[in-house]
């Protein structure tokens, strides 16, 4: 595809031919140059600007940026491509922005989209809702409100495969705060509705997948990944970053490198592969590379809390404690006040212990 954009006879082609070798480049795990071609577009061209910066946009909610899709739509619809405001409108209230979102439903979109607008607002409400797919959307755009959703509120969507969705984006919160034991039993719970629903298998095998990476079995995850095959962008992802770790546990340094290396290239969201790799350089006793992926982390996941807790403590393990006060500022503004409590407690205590080392030295 790259070759056909850069033969001059197909100049006229351009825009058509990158629009293609970007989502090209996306479908097959690499995200970083996929993005790169579309905001290459955005800059050249003056007519189609927004519309690229709206595909953008929408890109980024696929990786779960929610707040960076935000941004994107806002910047789309400033250069005329209006249909972006309603995927903002949609990508505060999924981030959990909720005042912003109602703010942009009631006065642009609601001047556009009247109807749409009021069955967003009743969404983001309180009000009863009168279909399945309401309580559904009402259920997503809470997953990342405060402590989430409860499982026995998910059980009240009673489409198998509209609960299997929010059960695994529940999962996935779960795993990304390190509650192993929730994030466990709402794999059981998908097993169940599996019973009648077939097609969950593949999401439950990617779900133990995890648990057994989390959980440190390598040797279970290297023989639990002789029976999947990655088919999505996300699994393709996924499925090297389980490699690394088994190259990891066999003492394949040079391995792990080189697909911890690959993954942060190819895509620059994937949270834990920055972690796992942070992770793994830590053991090396290189904390600064450590701190140094970690930084360039947060360049591109600004909103990301689980990266800033680990920015953070990496910040103090290099006595640099000025840097960790500025991210534990930045962490408030991200997180509800009991988990921001709960780690600043943990913070307290390791920048203690730090202290407590410098002055013993």
């Amino acid at each position: 595809m790259k070759t056909f954009t850069n033969i001059p006879e197909n100049g006229d082609y351009h825009e058509v031919l990158n629009l293609l070798l970007a989502l090209n480049l996306y479908y097959n795990s690499d995200v970083a140059a996929s993005f790169d071609v579309l905001e290459r577009l955005s800059y050249e061209s003056s007519a189609a600007g927004g519309y690229y910066l709206n595909i953008l946009g929408l890109l980024s909610i696929d990786q779960g940026a929610y707040a960076k899709a935000s941004a994107y739509f806002s910047e789309s619809a400033s250069r005329g491509y209006d249909d972006a405001l309603v995927n903002q409108a949609l990508a505060l209230s999924a981030a959990g922005d909720h005042a912003a979102a109602i703010n942009l439903w009631e006065t642009v979109v609601g001047e556009t989209n009247p109807q749409l607008a009021d069955e967003a607002l009743a969404i983001l409400g309180n009000s009863p809702l009168e279909t399945e797919r309401q309580r559904y959307q009402r259920l997503f755009f809470n997953m990342n409100v405060d402590q989430g959703v409860s499982i026995s509120n998910i059980a009240r969507v009673k489409d198998p495969l509209l609960q299997a969705d929010l059960l695994e984006k529940s999962f996935q919160r779960t795993l990304r705060e390190g509650k192993l034991d929730s994030a466990r039993h709402m794999l059981t719970r998908l097993s169940y509705l599996a019973e009648n629903t077939p097609s969950l298998e593949d999401m439950i095998a990617w779900g133990e997948l995890q648990l057994l990476a989390e959980n440190r079995n390598y040797e279970g995850l290297q023989q639990k990944l002789e029976e999947v095959k990655p088919i999505s962008t996300s699994q393709k992802l996924q499925y090297m970053l389980f490699e690394a770790l088994v190259a990891q546990h066999k003492g394949n340094d040079k391995r792990a490198i080189d697909l911890f290396d690959t993954l942060i290239r190819k895509n620059p969201f994937y949270e834990q592969a920055y972690l796992q790799a942070a992770s793994f350089y830590n053991k090396k006793q290189d904390n600064l590379k450590a701190y140094e992926l970690l930084l360039n982390a947060l360049g591109t996941n600004t909103h990301s809390v689980v990266l800033h807790k680990a920015f953070i403590l990496e910040s103090l393990q290099l006595g640099l404690e000025d840097y960790a006060g500025t991210s534990l500022l930045n962490l408030k503004e991200l997180t509800d006040s009991a988990d921001y409590a709960d780690f600043l407690q943990f913070y307290n205590q390791q920048l203690g212990a730090t202290q407590a080392r410098e002055n013993w030295q």
